[in-house]
């Protein structure tokens, strides 16, 4: 049974953020004094022989070896604390930001998760059931993230023995018991996350031509990476493009996800009406969301000179086929650094095919300008009111929030009621890319020409400006090396 909504409100999942955190710092410590007693034993080794010796070294051997064994399962209960608080802090932003806003425009939220409409205008009354869905569905995952990371963390208990006080304060912090897994983004062996690793130190340098060293470069080498590792993407690959520019010192990444907050989207399908299901990404706003956790994500690396755009596959959730479209970007940018980005997707299961869909209403669409500035980058443009879009510049100091928006209509109805608008977001910045207009001479030249009787003189047709637009690029694979231009 899931849990309610009076629960979702009052969790605070960053405690076991906090708890992963503080097993760190032990970590930490704990390494420290194993590194010493590891020198202390060397040196005794040197310098200490006979009976009473060996069996010091024995009992020292001992110490050592379960020292080691504490290490590794406070290592494992602090993934476990930090994957299950990452979840379910975004389950529960996902939770609040629809029930927060249907409270906000009239409607009540029972404790259980059904949504009833304000008595006017009547026609909300048919959205009750798609928004009871949504909300009871966010409830449920929640249940099942809790019960997962409960299950998880009693697991390392059994699995290492139960007798040590962390574990045993990792669980009373609250969580309920039950069946499941956890859902950590490194679940499974080391060999594949070795494979990941290197998958994402190829795909850096073959655009940088160096390793990546900084966290940011990191960030930027995952972005870069077309492999998914998510098991609902079958091992189809994302359609990634770059385009190289100058770089801003100090400005660090800024980071553009534009996502499906709930678990389905639906689109048109011309045989059967409004009969297609794709997965979403059943999330809310995250400045930690990696590549995989959204449909489409814009990456400016300003310490590389790099702008990436990203399009992950999708999910047909009735047939289970897996598909990945190809984003068509626009890049420019100015003397003072700021970048605009022209962006259109669409959906790889559109009807007809990714030509039909990109001159139909209903694409991913908008214009973006990032602006360098002393305090770091700020954001701004006009994007489809559909999907959810979030703005994280990753900086020296930290991960900031720029700008964001969530969807009026978060339902699966969303992607058709959206995508053919547009809304603003952030700072008004399109003025920074002007196009250049050219004016024709003034004045229309004296002619004198010869007339019959009867006959008016020609009318001079105005002749119209010319319109130069401001140097811009299309993005395109590694191996293109595209090179945005910089205007003036």
């Amino acid at each position: 049974m899931a849990v309610s909504l009076a629960v979702v409100e009052a969790s605070q999942p960053e405690g076991l953020n906090d708890a992963a955190l503080e097993l760190g710092d032990r970590i930490s410590r704990l390494d420290h004094v194993m590194a010493g007693e590891h020198r202390a034993l060397s040196e005794l080794r040197a310098g200490w022989e006979g009976a009473a010796a060996g069996s010091a070294f024995t009992r020292a051997g001992r110490d050592l070896a379960g020292q080691r064994l504490l290490r590794d399962k406070l290592g494992a209960l602090q993934s476990v604390l930090a994957a299950g608080g990452s979840q379910l802090a975004s389950v529960r932003t996902a939770v609040l930001s629809v029930v927060n806003g249907l409270r906000s425009r009239g409607w009540q939220v029972t404790d259980a998760g059904t949504a009833i409409a304000p008595p006017s205008p009547a026609i909300l009354r048919t959205f009750e059931a798609a928004f009871t869905a949504v909300i009871q569905r966010l409830l449920a995952i929640f249940t099942h993230v809790d019960q997962s990371t409960a299950a998880a963390i009693n697991a390392v208990r059994a699995a290492h023995g139960a007798r040590n006080s962390v574990g045993s304060e990792a669980v009373s912090y609250g969580f309920g018991t039950g069946d499941g897994f956890p859902l950590s983004p490194r679940h499974g062996s080391p060999e594949p996350e070795q494979n990941r690793r290197q998958n994402q130190i190829d795909a850096f340098r073959d655009v940088t031509g160096h390793y990546p060293v900084s966290q940011n470069d990191w960030r930027t080498a995952a972005m870069l990476d077309p492999h998914n590792y998510s098991d609902k993407n079958g091992g189809v690959q994302s359609n990634v493009v770059v385009g190289h520019i100058n770089p801003v010192e100090g400005q660090g990444a800024v980071q553009t996800n534009l996502f499906i907050p709930g678990e389905e989207a639906w689109y048109p399908d011309i045989t059967g009406g409004i009969s297609g299901h794709n997965l979403g990404d059943s999330r809310g706003f995250n400045p930690n969301a990696g590549p995989e956790d959204s449909r489409v994500v814009l990456y400016v690396d300003y310490d590389n000179g790099l702008v990436i755009a990203r399009q992950n596959p999708s999910v047909d959730t009735s047939s289970g086929e897996v598909k990945v479209a190809t984003p068509q970007i626009n890049v420019s940018q100015n003397p003072n650094g700021s970048v605009k980005i022209d962006y259109k997707a669409v959906d790889p299961f559109s009807p007809g095919g990714e030509e039909i869909a990109l001159a139909s209403p209903w694409t991913v669409n908008g214009e973006l300008v990032i602006k360098p500035t002393a305090d770091g980058p700020i954001a701004g443009g006009i994007v489809s009111s559909f999907p959810a879009i979030e703005i994280y510049n990753h900086g020296v100091d930290g991960t900031h929030e720029i700008a964001k928006i969530m969807p009026e209509n978060i339902s699966q109805f969303g992607p058709l009621a959206g995508l053919p608008f547009s809304q603003n977001i952030g700072t008004p910045l399109m003025g920074e890319f002007p196009d250049t207009v050219i004016l024709p001479p003034a004045g229309v030249p004296n002619v004198s020409l010869p007339l019959e009787p009867g006959e008016l003189p020609p009318v001079a047709r105005p002749t119209p400006p010319i319109v130069i637009p401001y140097p811009s690029a299309d993005l395109g694979p590694v191996g293109d090396r595209v090179d945005v231009p910089v205007g003036k």
